[in-house]
């Protein structure tokens, strides 16, 4: 028997065994993520399922932004129906051409400048910057 290949993911991520976040950080404010590149939202579910306040996904692929919109609902219900954070997922489209020469435009004239994350003692934890 042929073996069937595919593009799309045909399963989403089983939500048990993600280690995305084990638990929510402890805080008096609300805790919010962000899960870029969302796709069928298991990322989103699982820090639904950790305590988490308030997540935001983004996916490119509307077909995702649904699936995940029905996924997240369920599980919202299931693990947290007394508590309902705030859970939302976006669509990002594609860039206009227009949008796109303005963005490469921009990167040939000033190169890409990633945010450097430090913490209290001044120790870089997360980005580059390039050198002159």
């Amino acid at each position: 028997m042929p073996r069937r290949t595919t593009t799309r993911r045909e399963t989403a991520r089983s939500v048990p065994l993600l280690g995305i976040a084990d638990s929510a950080p402890e805080r008096r404010t609300p805790r919010k993520l962000i899960v870029p590149y969302a796709g069928t939202g298991s990322e989103m579910i699982g820090a639904v399922l950790a305590g988490w306040d308030e997540v935001l996904g983004i996916e490119r692929e509307q077909e995702y932004v649904e699936i995940a919109g029905q996924r997240i609902a369920h599980w919202t219900r299931k693990g947290r129906p007394n508590d309902a954070p705030q859970v939302q997922i976006q669509h990002l489209p594609d860039l206009m051409p227009t949008e796109f020469e303005a963005m490469k435009a921009s990167i040939a004239e000033r190169g890409v400048d990633i945010p450097i994350i430090v913490d209290d003692e001044g120790n870089i934890i997360d980005g580059w910057r390039p050198s002159g």
